[in-house]
């Protein structure tokens, strides 16, 4: 709640500071408030393109289960270079969508990759 009211703050002083929107999501999303996490995302993306925020607003996506959405955003932080962690964490994400969507087959490619760049659940 203190990030969110910092966060918050930050957009008063500066509302174009695409930073401040995306952090603030992701303080959203920890506290499982997808929707407000989607608005700050949405907005975060209006103002900057970047592929944290693609992959950031995938995963909330996924969790709204909103799948084709999700595999759609984290395709595109995938071809706009997200790298290390992060690109792991997207192949895993994007793997449960398409795992949810009944593609078995690109699921458990994504799973693959994820898991060779180090990540685990």
């Amino acid at each position: 709640d203190a990030a969110i009211a910092d966060y918050t703050k930050s957009i008063e002083l500066n509302p174009n500071y695409f930073e401040a929107y995306n952090n603030r999501g992701v303080a959203y999303q920890e506290l499982k408030q997808y929707k407000k996490a989607l608005v700050d995302y949405n907005k975060a993306l209006t103002l900057m393109e970047h592929p944290l925020i693609y992959a950031n607003r995938g995963e909330v996506h996924y969790y709204l289960k909103n799948y084709k959405q999700a595999i759609d955003d984290l395709n595109k932080a995938i071809e706009l270079g997200i790298e290390g962690t992060d690109l792991a964490e997207a192949l895993y994400y994007r793997g449960l969508a398409y795992e949810k969507l009944g593609d078995n087959t690109r699921a458990q490619a994504d799973f693959d990759k994820a898991k060779q760049l180090g990540y685990t659940e």
